[in-house]
């Protein structure tokens, strides 16, 4: 089967219109796109092998079927519905040469907070905004960003790099466009930085993780639906036959795990989305949809959300066995909890087994792994975000406390009277805001600490100074929040119970959070510590009996409501 490769070049700088070619080999279409006036036009090629759909992508740069709208172009170029007209002026500037090389050597060196300060002072370092392509930052070879990433196993950019191409909302801002345009561009710029090879061998990023052995780069890129999986380089090779070719002698040890990544067997767990049925371990197969296809013939077939994932196994055998053992393992646990049952023995035997365990939880919308730095990423910004939430209403709640001039002298002096009999460090009810002696004039500094404590702690150590009593609250034996007329009997703080900004819900501990504490004593220690506000939940959350967290209802249960209502 012969290839063809179509060459699509967005505009002329001389007659302003578009134009492309077809060739047959892939140096005439390098030599052509890389003349100075399709250059400078934005070319863009690619291989087919259908020569219709090779014209088809010449002339207008999509083919049938495409997401991607035809490039139109009126003869005139004045126009006031010319493309040109209309193109977006972009605020930042270009980006020079010796620019590029200081982002390109801040890659090489894992520089994580200088590439991030780079970006994020100027996107044109990673986006050439003039053709919605990946920005070049190696002219000869012209690698992009995740060529040289991918090249190098840094995990950081190719995250960085893909979360920023599937940004919409930034998009939107730096073209200064529709979020409806800036989806355009931005499914381009994804499928342009993932499958556009390199000028010397013609290898795209997946050849590069999979020659050097990257695991965790090759993992990020195959998950990708619009990453092609077999590309192929000058050589006529794809990335699964040079896997760890190259490979530094710590990376060798990565091929089998590599290979199984390409040919993966994976055994899905799904879930009813309204919790109405059971849970269903589905046969070992290809990675698993987000949603189970079934029968949609009648209005009360349920439909049935991806849970979890376990994967990728080595074989199909393997896979099969663990599936059968999932199947028949502790189903007294599968009968008390059929929330979670099903995850949780499916989690354990993971971890026995060394494979790879993904599960969704409440702070994410797909399933993650908490063993990987991206799941705890994921965890620690929800609950930083829960803990900036609940401070603010807290703080109202402190403002109208201290500040309030409309109360009668009666009921000041019973309120007075009822403050003092709790600790100082109670009186703001769980904001965590003041500590004894502190005024509530200076909680708002000493919260910006906490949260830079927990937000940017690289080294995942919290303040030894922060007392669990700082965060005690005020309930009734209900659970109530007390007040200044109840008995003082019904004053108390809790010696064992975390703050309510630490749970996941709405500050209520629910079963969600028992469940997640359970998943992350499994997690690597090490891994915790990077991430402060996770190592703070786990914390605190470890320091409440088990029994008493496993009555803890579940956030969607009548219970659960009704007290969130009384709060």
């Amino acid at each position: 089967m012969s290839d063809y490769f179509g060459v699509f070049v967005p505009s002329s700088p001389k007659d302003n219109s578009a134009g492309g070619a077809v060739f047959t080999t892939l140096k005439e279409a390098s030599e052509y796109a890389n003349t100075p006036d399709a250059k400078s036009g934005g070319a863009r090629f690619k291989r087919f092998t259908s020569l219709e759909e090779a014209k088809e992508f010449a002339e207008c740069g999509c083919i049938t079927g495409s997401p991607f709208p035809a490039a139109s172009v009126p003869s005139d170029p004045a126009s006031p519905t010319s493309p040109r007209c209309n193109e977006p002026t972009i605020e930042f500037p270009s980006v020079s040469r010796i620019q590029q090389n200081r982002l390109k050597k801040a890659i090489e060196t894992h520089d994580s907070d200088a590439f991030d300060e780079m970006v994020c002072s100027n996107p044109r370092y990673i986006i050439n905004t003039s053709g919605d392509t990946p920005a070049i930052v190696v002219e000869g070879c012209r690698y992009n960003a995740l060529h040289i990433a991918a090249r190098v196993g840094n995990l950081h950019v190719v995250r960085y790099v893909i979360d920023a191409v599937r940004d919409i909302r930034a998009l939107a801002k730096i073209y200064g466009t529709s979020e409806k345009d800036a989806k355009i561009r931005s499914e381009w710029l994804l499928d342009s930085y993932l499958n556009t090879p390199d000028k010397g061998a013609l290898e795209t990023p997946l050849h590069f993780a999979s020659k050097f052995g990257h695991l965790e780069v090759v993992r990020v890129l195959l998950e990708l639906d619009q990453c092609e999986k077999n590309p192929k380089n000058k050589n006529g090779e794809l990335p699964v036959d040079i896997c760890c070719s190259r490979a530094s002698p710590e990376n060798k040890n990565n091929r089998a795990a590599i290979l199984a990544l390409f040919s993966p067997v994976y055994v899905p767990l799904y879930r009813p989305e309204d919790n109405s049925s059971a849970a269903i371990i589905c046969r070992p197969g290809h990675y698993p949809p987000k949603i189970l296809p079934g029968d949609r013939t009648t209005p009360f077939t349920n439909s049935y959300i991806l849970a979890a994932v376990a994967g990728p196994f080595m074989s199909q055998e393997e896979a099969t066995s663990f599936h059968d053992e999932w199947i028949r393992a502790e189903r007294e646990i599968r009968l008390s909890d059929p929330l979670k049952g099903n995850e949780r023995i499916g989690r354990t035997l993971a971890h026995q087994c060394g494979v790879r365990w993904m599960e969704r939880w409440r702070f994410s919308d797909d399933v993650v792994d908490l063993n990987s730095t991206g799941g705890l990423e994921k965890l620690n910004a929800y609950l930083v975000k829960n803990l900036l939430v609940s401070s603010r209403q807290d703080a109202s709640i402190c403002k109208k406390l201290v500040f309030d001039d409309e109360i009668d002298a009666v009921d000041e002096d019973h309120f007075e009277d009822s403050v003092e009999m709790l600790p100082s460090s109670t009186v703001c009810i769980n904001a965590g805001l003041t500590s004894p002696g502190s005024s509530a004039d200076s909680s708002l500094g000493s919260f910006i600490d906490r949260m830079a404590a927990l937000n940017l702690n690289s080294d995942g150590e919290l303040d030894s100074s922060v007392d669990n009593s700082d965060f005690g609250d005020v309930r009734n034996e209900s659970g109530e929040i007390g007040n200044a007329s109840d008995d003082e009997d019904l004053y108390r703080t809790p010696p064992s119970s975390p703050p309510e900004s630490v749970y996941l819900c709405e500050g209520i501990p629910s079963k969600e959070d028992n469940d997640l504490i359970l998943a992350l004593q499994i997690v690597d220690p090490n891994l915790i510590r990077q991430f402060g506000a996770v190592s703070e939940y786990v914390y605190k959350l470890q320091k409440v009996a088990l029994e008493e967290r496993s009555e803890w209802p579940s956030s969607d249960s009548p219970r659960a409501k009704k007290r969130r209502q009384r709060m």
